[in-house]
């Protein structure tokens, strides 16, 4: 609640009450306005109306543009996130503006209570006074002690929940640094393996290289030029089938990167639905922190005009 008005929801938690625990009365008022424009230019230029804008952190253009996107969305879909979006903004500020109609009706306690209590303290001695003044300074320093209780509790519950998702994260990490090791481990095997398989087939190809120019060096001319025949032709199988292999793995290497680029691309777009979410999202926070800067401000007035 702002300053002084005992009873009253916050602004802020007006704010971020969701559509369906906002009372039925305002949200049909809301539903009622959406189809009417006339009646909504003529509700908002009302001075409570202006004054629950305010208090919301809002202007009128805000609110005909909701309803300008919320009219276009239905023609679309009868319960889009846009149309449910202006209605609860309209609920909210009529909840808002029918508080501050409340309020004026109220008879304001600070000009007239405080200086009856002068008064009063006054007729009833110094020592009275003194001793109000006390349960009072006591009533705030207790206050104030249980604000910074919550602040505290609040910031070790903060922290505790950091420590414990930074755990977490360095588990994961741990966890994701131990897989590519063992990764590793594993393909420098294999390569030993294959390195030990190709020495002992180059080893084996030598033996046999040096069989054939032995026996070549006793065979005719026709057998020579039929062994290096084979020789030839065997070669050219065994380089053919090596680079078709290598074809095939960079054909099957391009293919992944185009299915990783496609599904980054879809992940980064997203679904139209999630992507007016996320704008109505941001608009929400900055109505929030507009809010939090009229109640602090709200606050210090009347701070500075209770003080002597």
């Amino acid at each position: 609640a702002f300053p002084g008005q005992s009873g009253r929801p916050n602004s802020s938690v007006i704010a971020t009450t969701p559509l369906q625990e906002l009372p039925p009365t305002y949200v049909s008022k809301a539903a009622s306005l959406l189809g009417a424009r006339d009646q909504l230019e003529e509700w908002l230029s009302q001075e409570n109306s202006k004054t629950g804008l305010w208090r919301q952190g809002l202007d009128v253009p805000d609110v005909l543009s909701a309803v300008g996107e919320a009219r276009c969305c239905e023609e679309e879909a009868s319960n889009s996130p846009r149309t449910r979006y202006a209605t609860q903004l309209l609920a909210q500020v009529i909840w808002e503006a029918e508080l501050c109609e409340i309020e004026q009706r109220l008879p304001e306690p600070d000009p007239v209570s405080l200086p009856v209590r002068g008064l009063a303290a006054e007729s009833a001695g110094p020592a009275q006074s003194r001793c109000v003044e006390a349960e009072l300074l006591q009533r705030w320093e207790a206050k104030l002690e249980t604000a910074l209780q919550l602040k505290k509790k609040h910031r070790k519950e903060v922290e505790a929940r950091a420590r414990e998702k930074n755990h977490r994260k360095e588990t994961v990490r741990a966890a994701h640094s131990r897989l590519l090791e063992e990764a590793e481990e594993e393909r420098f095997s294999r390569w030993q393996e294959r390195r030990k398989y190709h020495d002992n087939r180059t080893e084996v190809s030598k033996c046999a290289k040096q069989e054939v120019v032995e026996l070549m060096m006793n065979a005719s001319a026709v057998r020579q030029a039929v062994l290096e025949t084979n020789r030839r032709r065997l070669s050219q199988k065994e380089s053919e089938k090596q680079t078709q292999s290598v074809e095939q793995e960079l054909k099957r290497q391009e293919v992944a990167e185009k299915k990783r680029q496609v599904a980054l691309q879809e992940k980064g777009i997203g679904k139209p639905r999630l992507r007016i979410a996320r704008e109505l999202s941001k608009k929400q926070a900055l109505r929030l922190e507009r809010i939090r800067s009229i109640e602090t401000e709200d606050l210090r007035q009347r701070l500075e005009a209770k003080s002597p």
